[in-house]
């Protein structure tokens, strides 16, 4: 507290923050440990997932290069350029228009594989039918192999929906992915990020985006990916943007040297003797590495341009709960079926309950309409009237009618 008062904070958390996680596999529940009832009715976490247009944007991320070769790559951009960002185009006799989800797209492709395998010849508007078939097996199973972060059916949701508000932190929770979507993830908002801040579109003028586990992203002597390369313009040419870049990792030397070259800053706590071997730490001084392998948690060397040596600083304990305290206080939910999350939605949008109960129980029961409707509480605002969502829902089909026999009334002793 000390520190605290020293520094002239008050030990508090950040006042500000939003969360967003993508949903776990069932579509129904968020893939993090935040799934809490008491954390989210402190501070709901935030769905988030990728449409139609991340996809094409990200394919050689989502894609590996065997798959993703030049004939793929020209038919996926015709795709895009015919059907996703054009007005449609005809496919036979028939015209398609313009799709707006990854559903859609995979009709198209198959409706064109379908009419070349029918049709004289080996190709679809110049693209051979082995193309074809391949990028359809690609494209229809992104929702198995990516589920519950590629929105096949529906619009993509994100922190992106909203423009960023100044003095807020954004966490985007990817500690539930593979390292593949971890990677679509990172390439999408890093890309989107730059893209908003050059068209001065984001809200802000200055943001700081900081990556845990640097070199796992960037790592030195690593193969040239898009990620990698997002973070290389960031360090490199982010400061006329207003971004900066701020990584935390454990090894310093694994990093790409052209991101750390970049680095005006360098901020060491407690470093292991083999890390110091490596040629990166070899400005220290013999004493100056000595303390560094010695630090206590809360001291870390400072290293700037303006300081003609090293500063050795101290700082307070965080005024948060760590990582595995929290978990251990606030123990995960239960999975929640897609009815049992439409009513958590309910509670959370503080309408009648019972009346959107009653209204949840005219609706078709099926998983996928009860997810889309799902979805489309999500979008909404805390004090929202849920129940438009609920009438443009899929009904349920009404009961079959009980057929009953007509036997006409006859007196068999009327003619005696």
């Amino acid at each position: 507290l000390k520190l605290y008062e020293a520094c002239g904070l008050e030990p508090r958390p950040f006042p500000r923050v939003r969360y967003y996680a993508p949903k776990n596999r069932n579509g129904a529940q968020l893939n993090s440990v935040r799934c809490n009832q008491e954390l989210e009715e402190a501070n709901p976490t935030r769905p988030f997932s990728f449409g139609l247009s991340d996809v094409i944007k990200h394919a050689d991320v989502l894609l590996s290069q065997d798959d993703l070769d030049a004939k793929a790559d020209a038919y996926l951009q015709y795709l895009n350029d015919e059907f996703v960002q054009g007005d449609g185009r005809k496919i036979g006799e028939a015209f398609y228009s313009r799709v707006e989800n990854l559903d859609d797209l995979c009709g198209i492709v198959k409706m064109q594989l379908d009419f070349g395998q029918t049709s004289p010849g080996s190709s679809v508007d110049g693209h051979h039918i082995h193309t074809i078939r391949k990028m359809y097996n690609r494209l229809s199973n992104f929702g198995r192999r990516y589920m519950g972060l590629i929105a096949e059916r529906g619009k993509p949701q994100g922190p992106f929906d909203e423009k960023f508000e100044p003095g807020t932190v954004y966490v985007v929770d990817v500690a539930g992915l593979g390292s593949e979507e971890q990677d679509l993830v990172f390439a999408a908002y890093i890309t989107r990020l730059r893209e908003l801040m050059e068209t001065g579109e984001l809200g802000v003028e200055n943001l700081m985006v900081v990556v845990d586990e640097l070199n796992k992203y960037a790592p030195s002597g690593g193969r040239d990916n898009y990620v990698a390369r997002s973070l290389k313009e960031i360090a490199a040419r982010g400061r006329y943007l207003g971004l900066t870049l701020f990584g935390a990792q454990q090894f310093r030397s694994r990093v790409d040297k052209e991101i750390v070259g970049n680095a005006a800053t360098h901020a060491f706590g407690h470093i292991e003797t083999e890390e110091l071997a490596q040629p990166g730490y070899g400005y220290f001084s013999p004493a100056v590495k000595e303390k560094l392998g010695s630090l206590s948690p809360g001291e870390i060397l400072i290293k700037h341009p303006h300081f003609a040596q090293p500063i050795f600083l101290r700082f307070p304990r965080p005024a948060c709960l760590k990582g595995s305290e929290g978990i251990k206080r606030y123990q995960k939910d239960k999975v929640l079926t897609p009815r049992d999350a439409i009513l958590r939605q309910f509670k959370r949008l503080g309408g009648s309950i019972q009346a959107n109960r009653d209204a949840l129980e005219r609706l078709s029961q099926d998983e996928r309409n009860l997810l889309d409707v799902l979805h489309d509480l999500e979008r909404l605002r805390d004090e929202t009237d849920p129940m438009g969502v609920l009438r443009n829902g899929r009904k349920a089909p009404p009961p079959p009618r009980e057929e009953r026999a007509v036997v006409p009334e006859i007196d068999p002793f009327n003619e005696y």
